[in-house]
């Protein structure tokens, strides 16, 4: 960072006595003893103006960056870790003046250049993970797959009222979407991470979502990860009429089979697209590419933004793509998943996701209801994912800044074993009652069964709880039968229909009912 190569590169045509602003040079010339001296924009902190009393004179003050404050960039001060004693940091000059016009002149010029040097650190921040893509390499078949009429997120062009329609078009090695406005936008197949269809189902959309390996430029400006084509079976406004109905109005019955009608057409639509790029292109060009669906069945809500949202598990990934910005989270590098203030007391819980690579932030959805905890951790024992789950939330920052300052230690230890192995215990001795019993045998199946929660599936790596509430419900059992003598026959009865409704809700039945994907994890 420098204003000038070279003292001659500083304009000599200007007095040696008054501020001056450089535009060309992005430089502050302040004088200093007769002398100017250049200081960049990016070293000025900020400039004001303050109220002289008296309102005689017109006063700047000029605020510096220094080493050791606040939001200082290291390439500012490079040379900072050297001996103080050579090095002096002016934090701050004042300046007044009895003509205030050249210091307004002053106060402005420098307002606009840090202006125009955020924008350009805006633009240098979006474009350093852009990577260039290669060429699009056109196919001028006709017979090439096409969808038309279709919208996109993010919007192309400036946003407003008319959005973007436009056709997407599979070529020979990517994706064009062209507007009506002759905008487009490319998709390369080899930066493609997932694709998903997700047809209309009790919705108002049928979409293409592309989760992008790196990010894309969109209109030159928007940096996204995330690109999405769809199309609306219905306008949002159509359910905002005021009019009411009769309890049979023909019209209505009318828009509703035209809807389903609308709604048929266009997942037929969308099929045969996927089909055809499935088929005859990817099969060529694209061979480890295919398109994923939602599995509608297993789906939840949660919240893994702001907004609270319809989560539904797809072969690859996690996905919520009905509201923008879309939730798109990768199953492929996940280590373990965290179940966060799991009690029978609270009607909802948080689901975290640590990556197997430790540096990287863990994921979190929270305020998942509560009934959807045995089918998550089916699916997940499905996938051959760890989980452990716990009554409390986790500082994830401290304990993978924890892990990773000795991650020999950690794995030495027993890895997350080590760390949640007693922790499913923890938040269900609140209210131990019927339900939780139920609980307890459904866990002890699945530990079973699949061995789900804990890496090769050790009896002795599960937690406490289960080994002590199976102990416990053993000595319950036996200590029935011995009192068994005593019971009258109401009591028996009442025990017995117990022991019914428990095998009926046992995890056996449940797995029966259940529909698993014929698709394998690759």
């Amino acid at each position: 960072m420098f204003s000038y190569s070279s003292p001659d590169e500083i304009p000599h045509d200007i007095r040696t006595t008054k501020l001056t602003v450089d535009a060309k040079h992005d430089t502050l010339l302040v004088p200093i003893n007769g002398t100017l001296v250049p200081f960049h924009i990016r070293t000025i902190k900020n400039v004001s103006k303050p109220n002289d009393e008296g309102g005689k004179y017109t006063s700047i003050r000029i605020n510096f960056h220094a080493p050791g404050t606040s939001f200082v960039q290291q390439d500012m001060f490079p040379e900072s870790n050297r001996s103080k004693q050579s090095l002096v940091y002016l934090k701050e000059l004042n300046y007044r003046s009895e003509d205030g016009r050249n210091l307004q002149a002053v106060f402005r010029g420098l307002k606009e250049l840090q202006k125009r040097q955020r924008t350009r650190e805006l633009e240098a921040n979006t474009m350093k993970d852009i990577k260039e893509q290669p060429s699009l390499k056109l196919i001028k078949d006709r017979s090439r797959p096409v969808l038309r009429d279709l919208n996109v997120k993010p919007q192309l062009g400036s946003t407003g009222r008319n959005r973007a329609v436009g056709t997407l078009e599979a070529h020979q090695n990517g994706f064009r979407f062209t507007s009506s406005r002759a905008e487009h936008v490319d998709i390369i197949y080899r930066n493609i991470a997932h694709a998903i269809f997700q047809p209309c189902e009790n919705d108002q959309t049928v979409l293409l979502h592309f989760n992008l390996k790196d990010p894309i430029l969109v209109s030159g400006k928007k940096k996204t990860y995330d690109i999405q084509f769809y199309t609306e079976t219905r306008s949002a406004g159509d359910d905002l009429g005021t009019r009411r109905r009769a309890g049979y109005d023909p019209d209505e019955i009318m828009d509703e089979q035209r809807e389903r009608e609308m709604i048929t057409k266009l997942n037929k639509l969308f099929r045969e697209f996927v089909r055809q790029v499935e088929e005859q292109v990817w099969s060529q060009y694209a061979p480890n590419l295919e398109f994923d669906m939602p599995y509608r069945e297993l789906g939840f809500t949660g919240t893994p933004n702001k907004a609270h949202v319809d989560i539904f598990p797809c072969r690859d990934c996690l996905v919520a793509l009905s509201d923008w910005p879309a939730y798109v989270l990768s199953l492929r590098n996940i280590d373990i998943v965290y179940f966060e203030r799991v009690s029978f007391n609270l009607r909802n819980f948080d689901m975290t996701f640590i990556f197997k690579d430790y540096a990287q932030t863990p994921a979190r959805i929270s305020i998942i209801p509560i009934e959807s905890l045995d089918q998550i951790k089916q699916w997940l024992g499905e996938l051959g994912i760890v989980w452990y789950q716990g009554p409390t939330n986790m500082n994830w920052t401290n304990v993978m800044k924890e892990i990773n300052k000795n991650k020999q230690a950690f794995i030495d230890n027993g890895a997350w074993e080590g760390w949640f192995g007693e922790s499913v215990d923890d938040g269900s001795d609140d209210g131990m009652d019927e339900d939780d019993e139920e609980y307890t045998e459904s866990e002890d199946s699945e530990s079973e069964a699949g061995g789900s929660e804990y890496k090769g599936g050790d009896s002795d790596s599960g937690s406490s709880f289960l080994v002590d509430e199976s102990s416990d419900s053993d000595s319950e059992v036996s200590l029935a039968s011995d009192e068994s003598e005593g019971l009258s026959w109401d009591e028996l009865e009442e025990q017995a229909a117990k022991e019914d409704r428990k095998r009926r809700r046992s995890p056996e039945s449940s797995e029966k009912k259940r529909p698993v994907s014929k698709k394998k994890r690759r």
